[in-house]
């Protein structure tokens, strides 16, 4: 529609056209009005929630600060500590090697002790078997000589010996028969090499029995010297000899053993005076075994470990 042109007021009279536009103007005014207001709500607001992004981006950024002061502070504090305990784990470290050096030091010293103890500890065991060694020989050397002693009296007993012993008792139990007759060592050391009885343990030998028994038994004896000396030796078979001299003589007899109960005394000497009396049934020598070389090994074995 076309707008129509304002004419001048001629006169007094209002024109309809313009009461329309009079309205339509009101009505513009209104309307402008209106959004006017409503943008200044929108500003209001919109200012109001800017003014609160301010205070929050404040609170922020002081919290942000606070919280960076903090983590600094605690940086450092890890750091000091961390410092101190590294300087304090050095320092443990240090005193550890120090000990483990001492300790070493110790343990090397202990060792040598230890190894100087086990070195006198095994020559102390040596010289003390040396020593029950050297008693022991010393003991069977003696011991071989008063065997040898006894073996040559018993021998020279026991051949002339007039007393009547039963089978089931020992030589040695009676008074004036001697232990070991028949009994003697050979060259070798190896045993004891025994004679043996007759058919029958009675009877009245022959003078040649007997001399043969004194020699076998002067032969055992000789071969008593391997361990007593020459001179034991010589003794034993010159005794020997001196009573198959004399048990060889017809006018003469060997005389028996002591009379005492005790079987373990030695005759004093082998030429007693001859005494003249009928001869009576005589029992045979029972030769009895005395400790042998195999026990005396063992006994120096036992005493070696």
């Amino acid at each position: 529609m076309d707008n129509p042109t304002r004419q001048p007021w001629t006169n007094h009279t209002p024109h309809p056209s313009t009461f329309l536009w009079a309205h339509e103007l009101r009505r513009e005014n209104i309307q402008l009005v209106n959004q006017i207001d409503t943008i200044r709500a929108d500003l209001a607001a919109a200012n109001d929630t800017i003014a609160s992004l301010n205070r929050s981006l404040e609170t922020l950024d002081q919290r942000a600060r606070e919280e960076t002061t903090k983590l600094e502070n605690t940086l450092k504090d890890l750091e000091v500590r961390c410092d101190t305990n590294l300087r304090t784990g050095i320092e443990r470290v240090d005193d550890l090697e120090a000990e483990n050096r001492r300790l070493r030091n110790r343990l090397d010293v202990l060792e040598r002790e230890c190894h100087r103890c086990a070195r006198e500890q095994h020559s102390m065991e040596e010289g003390i078997r040396a020593r029950v060694l050297d008693e022991v020989r010393e003991m069977l050397l003696e011991r071989g000589k008063l065997g040898v002693r006894g073996a040559a009296v018993a021998a020279c007993s026991a051949a002339g010996s007039d007393v009547l012993v039963p089978d089931s008792m020992p030589v040695g139990s009676v008074p004036g028969v001697g232990v070991g007759v028949g009994v003697g060592f050979d060259r070798r050391g190896e045993g004891l090499v025994s004679e043996t009885l007759s058919d029958t343990t009675w009877g009245t030998p022959s003078l040649a029995d007997e001399e043969q028994q004194c020699a076998g038994n002067g032969k055992d004896i000789e071969q008593l010297g391997v361990d007593v000396s020459g001179d034991v030796k010589q003794r034993a078979v010159t005794t020997m000899l001196k009573v198959i001299q004399d048990r060889a003589s017809p006018r003469q007899e060997s005389t028996k053993a002591s009379d005492t109960p005790n079987p373990k005394v030695e005759l004093e000497s082998t030429n007693a005076p001859p005494v003249q009396r009928k001869r009576q049934r005589t029992r045979r020598s029972i030769p009895i075994v005395p400790a042998d070389e195999e026990d005396e090994r063992i006994l120096m074995e036992m005493f070696r470990r």
